[in-house]
Protein backbone atom coordinates (compact mmCIF):
# COMPACT_ATOMS: atom_id res chain seq x y z
CA UNK A 1 0.00 0.00 0.00
CA UNK A 2 2.92 1.99 0.06
CA UNK A 3 2.17 2.23 -3.63
CA UNK A 4 -1.19 4.07 -2.60
CA UNK A 5 -0.25 6.29 -0.61
CA UNK A 6 3.02 7.50 -2.40
CA UNK A 7 -0.12 8.12 -5.44
CA UNK A 8 -1.86 10.11 -3.38
CA UNK A 9 0.70 12.22 -2.17
CA UNK A 10 2.07 12.93 -5.39
CA UNK A 11 -1.79 13.74 -6.49
CA UNK A 12 -1.91 16.35 -3.81
CA UNK A 13 1.55 17.59 -4.51
CA UNK A 14 0.01 18.20 -8.37
CA UNK A 15 -2.70 19.73 -6.95
CA UNK A 16 -0.81 22.12 -5.15
CA UNK A 17 1.32 23.11 -8.16
CA UNK A 18 -2.42 24.05 -9.98
CA UNK A 19 -2.95 27.03 -7.10
CA UNK A 20 -1.33 30.41 -7.29
CA UNK A 21 -1.35 31.60 -3.63
CA UNK A 22 -0.30 29.66 -0.56
CA UNK A 23 -3.88 30.54 0.86
CA UNK A 24 -5.46 28.64 -2.22
CA UNK A 25 -3.36 25.95 -1.48
CA UNK A 26 -4.59 25.39 1.99
CA UNK A 27 -8.31 25.77 0.98
CA UNK A 28 -7.35 23.12 -1.91
CA UNK A 29 -5.75 20.64 0.52
CA UNK A 30 -8.43 21.43 3.73
CA UNK A 31 -11.20 20.43 0.99
CA UNK A 32 -9.18 16.68 -0.51
CA UNK A 33 -8.52 16.44 3.57
CA UNK A 34 -12.56 16.66 4.09
CA UNK A 35 -13.32 14.33 1.22
CA UNK A 36 -10.98 11.62 2.57
CA UNK A 37 -12.30 12.03 6.01
CA UNK A 38 -15.57 11.55 4.92
CA UNK A 39 -15.16 8.63 3.45
CA UNK A 40 -16.55 5.47 5.15
CA UNK A 41 -13.96 2.30 6.18
CA UNK A 42 -14.75 -1.33 6.84
CA UNK A 43 -14.44 -2.22 10.32
CA UNK A 44 -11.53 -4.22 11.54
CA UNK A 45 -9.93 -4.33 7.94
CA UNK A 46 -6.43 -2.57 7.68
CA UNK A 47 -3.57 -3.14 4.77
CA UNK A 48 -0.84 -3.30 7.41
CA UNK A 49 -1.49 -3.85 11.36
CA UNK A 50 2.47 -2.38 11.86
CA UNK A 51 1.50 0.93 10.09
CA UNK A 52 -1.49 4.12 10.82
CA UNK A 53 -4.65 3.27 8.81
CA UNK A 54 -3.93 5.56 5.10
CA UNK A 55 -6.23 7.59 5.95
CA UNK A 56 -4.29 8.71 9.15
CA UNK A 57 -1.19 8.76 6.94
CA UNK A 58 -2.50 11.12 4.52
CA UNK A 59 -4.33 13.03 6.77
CA UNK A 60 -0.99 13.51 8.69
CA UNK A 61 1.08 14.67 5.41
CA UNK A 62 -1.82 17.47 4.96
CA UNK A 63 -1.85 18.74 8.12
CA UNK A 64 2.01 18.83 7.97
CA UNK A 65 1.92 20.63 4.68
CA UNK A 66 -0.86 23.46 6.03
CA UNK A 67 1.36 23.95 8.87
CA UNK A 68 3.98 24.23 6.63
CA UNK A 69 1.89 26.57 4.04
CA UNK A 70 0.44 28.78 7.21
CA UNK A 71 3.86 29.51 8.49
CA UNK A 72 5.08 30.48 5.05
CA UNK A 73 2.61 33.21 4.46
CA UNK A 74 4.01 35.74 7.31
CA UNK A 75 7.19 36.22 5.23
CA UNK A 76 4.75 36.79 1.59
CA UNK A 77 3.51 39.33 3.53
CA UNK A 78 6.28 41.28 4.71
CA UNK A 79 7.45 41.24 1.65
CA UNK A 80 4.45 42.19 -0.18
CA UNK A 81 4.89 45.57 2.20
CA UNK A 82 8.20 46.34 1.71
CA UNK A 83 7.47 45.89 -2.32
CA UNK A 84 4.69 48.23 -2.05
CA UNK A 85 6.93 51.23 -0.58
CA UNK A 86 10.08 50.51 -2.32
CA UNK A 87 9.14 53.45 -4.45
CA UNK A 88 8.46 55.94 -1.82
CA UNK A 89 10.78 58.27 0.05
CA UNK A 90 10.68 58.58 4.05
CA UNK A 91 11.74 61.55 5.20
CA UNK A 92 10.87 62.99 8.59
CA UNK A 93 11.20 66.59 6.83
CA UNK A 94 8.24 69.23 7.16
CA UNK A 95 6.64 69.98 4.06
CA UNK A 96 8.03 73.77 4.02
CA UNK A 97 11.79 72.57 5.08
CA UNK A 98 11.59 69.44 1.88
CA UNK A 99 10.14 72.11 -0.24
CA UNK A 100 12.96 74.84 0.33
CA UNK A 101 15.34 71.78 -0.33
CA UNK A 102 13.90 70.59 -3.70
CA UNK A 103 13.74 74.12 -5.06
CA UNK A 104 17.60 74.57 -3.74
CA UNK A 105 18.45 71.34 -5.54
CA UNK A 106 16.65 72.76 -8.56
CA UNK A 107 17.96 76.28 -8.60
CA UNK A 108 21.56 74.86 -8.55
CA UNK A 109 20.39 72.27 -11.42
CA UNK A 110 19.56 75.24 -13.55
CA UNK A 111 22.40 77.65 -13.04
CA UNK A 112 25.40 74.40 -14.30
Amino acid sequence: MDNFTTYKYESLKELMTEMLTNQEKVVALRFEQKKINQLTLKPNCCYNPNMPSLKEQINGWIDEEVKFLENVQLPEKVADKLNENEDKIHTSLSVAKLAVLLRRMVNFLVND
